[in-house]
């Protein structure tokens, strides 16, 4: 009944560790990038806005970008890391669109930038 018991506690002993090193680095806090900062927009047509942002972090992998028309904020693109700008195109024009824009990297996503609104330029189709 003791070696039983030996051995479970040595099994048991082993799984802690394997599984201790596989799942022993959790992301933390520490780890997520900085959010961008001063994002501005200016509609460039009638269909298209174009973005800018301050790129504050050392560590992300790229940026999130998320836009509202009318109801909740949604993803609409990404950009590889250090990137600092974005081109959006809308399928409307005379609207006004918001923007805002976070850090992503493997720990997890940055507070969101500042949000911005961006009215559309009245014209015909794309």
């Amino acid at each position: 009944m003791r070696i039983l018991l030996l051995i479970y506690t040595m099994i048991s002993l082993v799984l802690l560790i394997v599984i201790g090193g596989c799942y022993g680095s959790k992301p933390t806090a520490e780890n997520i990038p900085e959010s961008p900062s001063e994002l501005s927009g200016l509609a460039t047509g009638a269909y298209s806005v174009s973005l800018q942002w301050q790129d504050n972090s050392e560590n992300e992998t790229g940026f999130i970008i998320y836009r509202r028309i009318t109801g909740p904020f949604g993803e609409i693109g990404r950009t590889n890391a250090n990137t600092t700008n974005y081109n959006d195109t809308i399928q409307q024009s005379c609207i006004e669109a918001h923007y805002y824009v976070s850090a992503s990297n493997s720990s997890g996503e940055s507070a969101i930038s500042n949000q911005i609104s961006v009215q559309m330029i009245c014209g015909e189709g794309p």
